[in-house]
């Protein structure tokens, strides 16, 4: 085989892609789609503090985060299709758990299990696409990727609220686990396996405590790693806190999936001006300018929140703002993570996604179980993240290694 040539397989370009993109999007689409359903969640369940209902966000980025440790070793040693095809089986169960639950911890339960599947999904997905291209194909088809994942946060919203109008939370679920079962069914009929028997890794412990050795013992890795888990906080936090600020505060419940749609879009209109900056920037220029931005946001957000300037508008002015920053900033961020360890990029991939979703879970939600009917200990919060985020990060840049 040609290095340039894809793995052989069974779908052609526009439908393999078309597959990787619905794969992907699955995490993305379970995510969001339950934000509007949250309050009900927690009533349904029985939750004496709404505030908890934000766990079923943070149960899932758990589950997601921990997959990458999982199904990247699991299908660099037994091949893509399978462990795909396994991913989606405890997607499925997790759909159906969370949503016949009547318990808060058995939602939790459904809902890391959901996370674990949704994660092997994005995780195997890329890989396949890096296992059938190279070059510009390779770069195509994540672009095409990268958009359609990126529409999700804004469409899924409308989609659960759609559900909410015409029935039950519970049918939330039902729409995943059948989304979750389309794919399978399209991944058993027509996916090819895209990794070739011959450079299939088997898994060896010595390796991957050498390859941990390398990531922590590199300082400047290290400390990205703090600082996308401290970029993800705000962001975590403000996608588990949203639905509950729109209801409560802002008594606007009718408008939060509009609009929380319009803040969500700011992650397509990131991706598109980070692929015009980098043409004419470096990513060491764009990390440090985006989160010395993003202090100053946060400064003006907490001001306002003290002044009690903190209207509606304002704070989806804020929160639009804010969430284009952590556009510009995550991608950057970690492919600077990843350049001094490139020599064990595999396991440091997954070590560096793993650490960073679970610092950024833990903090997120944390910081939303601080709200008390006033953005002033969340503005706070947001303020000191993306400032311990922008002094490390210069620490981080004056090392080499």
């Amino acid at each position: 085989m040609l290095e340039n040539e894809p793995a052989p397989r069974r779908m052609r370009f526009n439908e393999f892609v078309l597959f990787v993109s619905v794969a992907t999007a699955i995490g993305a689409l379970s995510t969001y789609i339950v934000l509007p359903g949250l309050t009900q969640i927690g009533n349904d369940l029985r939750l004496t503090d709404i505030s908890h209902s934000q766990a079923v966000i943070s149960a899932y980025l758990i589950g997601f985060g921990t997959s990458q440790l999982v199904f990247g070793p699991l299908s660099d040693s037994f091949g893509r299709k399978g462990s795909l095809l396994v991913g989606l089986m405890i997607f499925l169960l997790g759909s159906a758990l969370s949503g016949v639950s009547t318990d808060f911890s058995v939602m939790l339960a459904g809902r890391f299990l959901q996370g674990v599947g949704g994660g092997a999904g994005r995780v195997i997905s890329t890989s396949m696409l890096r296992d059938s291209y190279v070059g510009q194909d390779l770069g195509r088809a994540l672009s095409y990727v990268t958009l359609v994942f990126g529409l999700f946060p804004a469409v899924a919203p409308l989609l659960g609220q759609v559900i909410l109008d015409l029935a039950s939370w519970r049918w939330m679920f039902a729409l995943l686990a059948a989304a979750g079962l389309t794919v399978a069914v399209w991944a058993t009929l027509r996916l090819g396996e895209t990794l070739d028997p011959e450079r299939r890794r088997p898994f060896s412990w010595g390796a991957f405590r050498g390859a941990l050795a390398i990531i922590f013992s590199t300082r400047k890795t290290a400390t990205c790693i703090l600082v996308l888990g401290l970029t993800l906080a705000s962001n975590y936090a403000f996608i588990g806190l949203s639905h509950q600020v729109f209801s409560q505060l802002f008594h606007a419940e009718h408008l939060f999936t509009p609009l929380f749609g319009f803040i969500a879009s700011m992650l397509v209109l990131a991706a598109l001006a980070n692929a015009w900056l980098l043409r004419r920037l470096t990513l060491r220029f764009v990390v440090q300018h985006t989160l010395i931005a993003a202090v100053a946001v946060n400064v003006l957000y907490l001001l306002c929140a003290c002044l009690g300037w903190v209207s509606l508008p304002v704070y989806v002015l804020l929160q639009a703002v804010s969430t284009f920053l952590f556009g510009l900033t995550l991608p950057n961020l970690y492919a600077l993570a990843m350049e001094p360890v490139a020599s064990v990029a595999g396991t440091a991939s997954a070590v560096i996604g793993f650490l960073m979703t679970i610092m950024g879970t833990c903090l997120g939600f944390f910081l939303g179980q601080l709200f008390d009917g006033s953005l002033l200990p969340i503005a706070a919060g947001y303020l000191l993240f993306s400032t311990l985020a922008m002094v490390s990060a210069q620490i981080a840049q004056r090392w080499r290694k």
